[in-house]
């Protein structure tokens, strides 16, 4: 079963075309991490697929059933901005979403790791991950069939993702499948069941991945403390995740070609 398909989505915003014929499948069960630098369009195709979005042309369906309101129910989802009602505490945020949906505030709470003393105290005094963290139990306490993240860890520190990813790993062992948009090759690597690049408004996988040097670099942070900046290829693709395996690559990230590495490139191709 596949709780997510989207086949041949054209969308943008005015004139302006975003998502050039992207076709994707989440199956059941599985993490799909969709990769791309800021402004490439991976909020777009998040937004299309829950209908926030309609797209120009294309076919979206959520657990086989074209989309409707009635498939809400089973999804849950965290955006890269937040999303919460500062002035409310951490179990009253959840608990709004509970009485609607279902499921138990106390339990969502400890499953994504906030400190019990804190339950209660106003979510304006937390920091950004523990802010992160009530979205998440929000968006996991009625254990949803999909879970939607959309930059969900971007601006978090290490130890911050690190939880999250033992959350989304967890929940992918309780048969939840995830959709996770994110320009971090090391949440990549550790959680991604498949990896899809977004190019050209299309989806590519990684053994597709074959991106020119004027579009897209990953930016690679060695052990050594050395940081490397690296054309978006197949071969480096797969030289990284091999990297961050072993502990040589400590952190990777995708993001768009300065005019200095389009020079460097072609220096070296003329030389």
């Amino acid at each position: 079963m596949y709780v997510v398909q989207m086949e041949d989505i054209h969308a943008g915003y005015g004139k302006k075309e975003v998502l050039k014929g992207a076709t994707l499948e989440v199956p059941e069960g599985q993490i799909i991490v969709l990769m791309g630098p800021n402004g490439a369009g991976k909020t777009t195709l998040t937004k299309v697929m829950l209908g926030f979005l309609k797209p120009w042309s294309g076919t979206v369906k959520l657990f086989e059933k074209p989309l409707g309101k009635d498939v809400f129910k089973h999804i849950g989802v965290v955006f890269e901005e937040p999303a919460i009602y500062e002035e409310l505490s951490a179990i009253d945020n959840v608990k709004m979403f509970s009485d609607s949906y279902g499921g138990d505030p106390r339990w969502a709470l400890k499953v994504v790791g906030l400190p019990e003393h804190v339950w209660k105290k106003p979510v304006s005094t937390f920091s950004r991950g523990m802010k992160r963290k009530v979205e998440l139990a929000r968006a996991l306490v009625h254990k949803p069939g999909l879970m939607v993240l959309d930059e969900a860890t971007n601006g978090l520190d290490p130890a911050s993702r690190n939880e999250i990813h033992k959350v989304l790993l967890s929940m992918k062992e309780e048969g939840t499948s995830i959709f996770f948009t994110s320009h971090y090759l090391e949440e990549a690597g550790k959680l991604a069941d498949k990896v899809y690049f977004l190019k050209d408004g299309r989806l590519i996988t990684g053994e597709e991945l074959d991106i020119s040097y004027h579009e897209l670099f990953f930016r690679v942070l060695h052990r050594s403390g050395d940081v490397e900046r690296l054309p978006a290829t197949t071969e480096n693709f797969e030289r990284i995740m091999s990297g961050l395996k072993d502990g040589e690559i400590l952190s990777a990230s995708l993001e768009g070609a300065s005019l200095e590495d389009v020079f460097d490139v072609l220096r070296g191709e003329m030389q």
